[in-house]
């Protein structure tokens, strides 16, 4: 009876252990998991900053004991930035940072956080994304451990020329995100689309007459040395997920999966408030380096909201018509920014 029990724990144990698909190749100290986390972001971006995701992959090693080790691959060097998504989904990386607005239509439901006049005040920021994720947009990064949003910051219109008003954006080519095309052509700019990457030799070139892009993006590509003009918008401040690879994620003996679910929230604290005082921190540079900062006129900012509100409305109704929530993610949208 004795070795019966025995062996009946035995076929448990190793029956577990090839549930989750590591059996004999379990992590160890001599034998740590390497963890790619891919993304396209430079060196000198905020998440790259010692106090962010470095510092994040080696509390993750410590607090594994050695069994786990994240090696980041930056600047695009694993590959392009439209091609993130697939290589998390794909496990070509194992983490990512899903920044959704380069994936038009995949994430239908996500674009509520880029519409016009749906912005989160100081304080609301953490509160407002982790609602409306676990609400409604969580389910659209299903094929991935989603492990939590964070902003994308503040947008800004950052052009060659001196924006007088809204009538000097007609006709100007205008980089931007997919899901901020008909915003562009609401304000009378043509969009235009390339990666970050390219866009200081755009603008340097004349080959656009504008970027928008939230001042701390401005500051890590330098962009304030082509375009010395920054205009804040009233966008929503977009989104990005920050996740691993599903299958990676089921692999994980539990206590690890349990080390990284402890560290997630101060590491999306972390970005959010990196985000938000890197818009302040790349303001004060860009003006020291000869660009001007300012804000629309209160009648040019009126006239923006005319504008470009009614997307938000026609964005619902279009989610609506595909079989989507669209309304009713909108309505929750306005509810938690007590938005009438």
């Amino acid at each position: 009876m004795k070795n019966s029990l025995m062996v009946l724990a035995i076929v448990t144990m190793v029956g577990a252990m090839i549930q989750v698909g590591w059996a004999d190749n379990l992590p160890t100290k001599e034998k740590p998991l390497l963890l790619k986390l891919a993304t396209h972001v430079l060196p000198t971006h905020f998440l790259m900053s010692k106090e962010i995701l470095p510092e994040w992959a080696g509390q993750i090693e410590e607090e594994t004991g050695g069994r786990v080790k994240i090696k980041i691959f930056d600047s695009q060097s694993m590959g392009k930035l439209p091609e993130e998504w697939d290589m998390l989904k794909s496990g070509m990386s194992d983490i990512g940072w899903i920044v959704f607005p380069f994936y038009r239509g995949v994430f239908p439901l996500s674009e509520i956080m880029s519409q016009p006049g749906l912005k989160p005040t100081e304080g609301q920021e953490i509160d407002y994304y982790n609602a409306m994720f676990e609400k409604y947009l969580k389910a659209e990064y299903s094929e991935v451990k989603a492990f939590f949003p964070t902003i994308l910051g503040d947008t800004y219109l950052n052009t060659i020329q001196p924006l007088k008003n809204l009538d000097d954006l007609k006709g100007r080519q205008i980089r931007c995100g997919s899901s901020q095309k008909e915003w562009v052509q609401a304000i009378g700019g043509t969009p235009a689309t390339m990666p970050p990457s390219e866009l200081y030799t755009a603008l340097e070139r004349g080959i656009v007459d504008g970027v928008t892009f939230p001042m701390d993006a401005v500051k890590s590509y330098k962009l304030y040395e082509v375009a010395k003009y920054h205009t804040p918008m009233n966008l929503g401040m977009g989104m990005a997920v920050f996740a691993m690879n599903q299958k990676v994620w089921d692999k994980l003996p539990t206590d690890i999966q349990q080390v990284f679910t402890k560290l997630n929230p101060e590491l999306q604290k972390k970005m959010i408030h990196a985000c938000l005082d890197n818009a302040q921190k790349a303001i004060a540079i860009a003006e020291k380096n000869g660009s001007v900062v300012s804000a629309l006129s209160d009648q040019d900012a009126a006239k923006l909201d005319t504008l470009t509100f009614p997307l938000a409305e026609a964005w619902a109704k279009e989610k609506d018509a595909k079989g989507l929530p669209g309304t009713e993610v909108f309505h929750y949208s306005k509810k938690l920014l007590n938005k009438n």
